[in-house]
């Protein structure tokens, strides 16, 4: 349930967002994430969440009539929104220069040093995998 919720919240999100814009002539579009509109600009997620999300006069305006019955259902739900740390790995992969007589010995080479090889700077992401370093909620925990 929770996770339709938080769909829901985004979808609602959006649709304050492009009604914003429409009541002042503006495109989402257009929209600068540093600037706003010109140094205007819709509430951010969270104050939404907090505040928009709980007017009813505001949401049945920009939801349809499916949606303000969901929304009027989920009232008594305590909907927050928090922001949480998640600890993430990813790979790279890049090379390094090991000066040898022959590949088997840069490879012992490096074997025996890599501890005190720089990291190279001229990386690239290794395709899909970035991940979450754990899924256990009890060291999740630890992060927030």
């Amino acid at each position: 349930m929770a996770k339709m919720i938080y769909k829901f919240l985004e979808n609602s999100y959006k649709k304050y967002i492009e009604d914003w814009c429409n009541s002042r002539g503006l495109k989402v579009e257009d929209w600068n994430y540093e600037t706003g509109f010109n140094g205007e600009s819709f509430v951010t997620f969270k104050e939404f969440c907090e505040n928009e999300f709980k007017d009813e006069d505001m949401m049945k305006v920009i939801l349809s009539e499916d949606e303000f019955t969901f929304w009027k259902a989920i009232q008594n739900e305590n909907v927050s929104i928090n922001t949480y740390k998640l600890p993430v790995t990813w790979e790279v992969y890049s090379t390094v220069e090991i000066e040898a007589t022959s590949l088997e010995e840069a490879v012992e080479i490096f074997k025996e040093t890599k501890d005190d090889i720089v990291l190279p700077t001229d990386s690239d992401y290794v395709d899909d995998s970035f991940k979450l370093s754990d899924t256990d909620l009890n060291y999740l925990k630890m992060f927030n």
